[in-house]
């Protein structure tokens, strides 16, 4: 156990059954308070000595010495079979290994990258609960015969008090042929109107910058690569990028 986990109270301790796996999923425990004692319990086995055959007895004895106060401990409640590895199935149904062709276990040369493989996409989280959950299932509620539901109206609805604060995004999916060439023309507006310093230009050009350099970036790729506020970055977004 690593001292920044047992130091913070809200860490989980995660157990790794394949440690040299990369692909692995942990399992992890919780921390809970508790007032118990460790014990040291010592078994000494005395034979007899000249006596053999079943006469002979051992005399046994336990010592038994408290070494010290245990308040914190770790339990493994959740399941560990949330696991992901990296096999390929053939259309035969043969399962190939593909460890030795994702992992760089040393410096490669060019040609490691450019080997034609399998799409191998591992999910990006397998389940936000890892300990099991009763889902009770109920029936739709049955209404007598006649029965209309009300009207949708302002008055037997929640959450309307809040305006819609649209940003002009485009999404699109996966499947989609075409992509978007332009910003929408309000998102360009809403920018225009929000640069008001050289420092927003420039992370506009620090930005464009990275999509240069790949096409693909996660919102907190490019904060942890460019510092600008929250509120600019999610009007410029919609200005340079599209979202998937």
């Amino acid at each position: 156990m690593t001292r920044a986990i047992y130091a913070d109270p809200t860490k989980r301790l995660e157990l790794y059954f394949r440690p040299k796996d990369p692909y692995c999923h942990p399992v992890c425990a919780n921390r809970f308070s508790t007032s118990s004692l460790l014990l040291r319990i010592r078994k000494k086995t005395r034979r007899q000595k000249g006596v053999l055959g079943t006469e002979a007895h051992s005399e046994v004895t336990f010592d038994m010495e408290i070494l010290g106060i245990i308040s914190t401990i770790y339990k493994f409640q959740g399941m560990s079979d949330f696991q992901y590895l990296a096999v390929h199935t053939e259309a035969g149904g043969k399962h190939t290994s593909m460890y030795d062709k994702v992992l760089m276990l040393r410096p490669e040369k060019e040609a490691f990258f450019h080997q034609e493989l399998p799409l191998y996409i591992p999910p990006p989280i397998f389940s936000r609960l890892d300990a099991p959950v009763d889902y009770f299932y109920r029936p739709e509620t049955q209404h007598r015969e006649g029965y209309n539901n009300p009207p949708i109206s302002g008055e037997n609805l929640i959450g309307l008090s809040r305006a819609r604060r649209p940003h002009n995004a485009i999404f699109v999916n996966f499947e989609d042929e075409e992509v978007p060439k332009q910003p929408l023309e309000a998102a360009a507006q809403t920018w225009r109107r929000v640069c008001t310093n050289p420092v927003d230009r420039k992370v506009e050009e620090e930005l464009r910058k990275l999509f240069d350099i790949r096409p693909i970036w996660s919102r907190n790729a490019v904060k942890a690569n460019i510092s600008v506020h929250p509120d600019k970055l999610k009007v410029l977004l919609p200005f340079i990028a599209y979202y998937m």
